[in-house]
C-alpha cells in the first residue's frame, strides 16, 4: 500500500502541493491506526456501572485474561492459531492475528465479584459494577 502510494508521490505529475501533504498525512495516519488496532475498544459508563467492548475476532475465549484492581481493568487476549487444512495455502488474510493488551482506568473502584465477561461473534463484552462502599452516601440534614 505505502510503496504504491510512494511511487505515485514520486511520479512526475502536476499536483498541487497541498494534495501531496494530504496524501502523506492519510498514509501516516493509516499506518498508526493499523498498528494500534484502530477502533478495537469502546467504553461507556453510568454512575454505578461500566461496559467495555473489545473487537477481538478469532481469539480463544479460554486464553482471555481479565483482571481488576480498584478502578483499573486489564484485558489480555491471545489470538487463536490459524487452522487451515494441511494441503492448503492461505491466499488472503485481512483479519489481524495479533494479541491484545489493554488497560482501562475507570472513574470509580469496581466490584470484581459482580463482573461478567461474554464473548460473542468476535466481540468481548465486559460488564462492570461500582463497589457499594465507594458510592456517595447521602446525609440527611436535621432541623432544630
Amino acid at each position: 500500500m505505502v510503496s504504491h502510494r510512494l511511487r505515485r508521490f514520486l511520479e512526475p505529475q502536476v499536483r498541487g502541493p497541498w494534495e501531496l501533504f494530504d496524501e502523506l498525512q492519510r498514509d501516516v495516519s493509516s499506518l498508526f491506526n493499523a498498528g494500534m488496532g484502530g477502533d478495537r475498544v469502546r467504553i461507556w459508563s453510568s454512575d454505578d456501572s461500566a461496559v467495555i467492548e473489545v473487537d477481538a475476532p478469532g481469539i480463544d475465549p479460554d486464553a482471555c485474561d481479565i483482571s481488576i484492581k480498584d478502578a483499573l481493568v486489564s484485558v489480555t487476549t491471545a489470538a487463536a492459531p490459524d487452522s487451515p487444512e494441511a494441503a492448503t495455502r492461505v491466499h488472503l488474510r485481512e483479519r489481524s492475528r495479533s494479541d491484545l493488551r489493554q488497560q482501562v482506568q475507570l472513574p470509580f473502584p469496581l466490584d470484581a465479584s459482580r463482573t461478567e465477561a461474554v464473548y460473542d461473534r468476535g466481540i468481548l463484552r465486559i460488564s462492570l459494577h461500582r463497589r457499594e462502599d465507594s458510592k456517595p452516601a447521602r446525609i440527611a440534614v436535621k432541623a432544630n
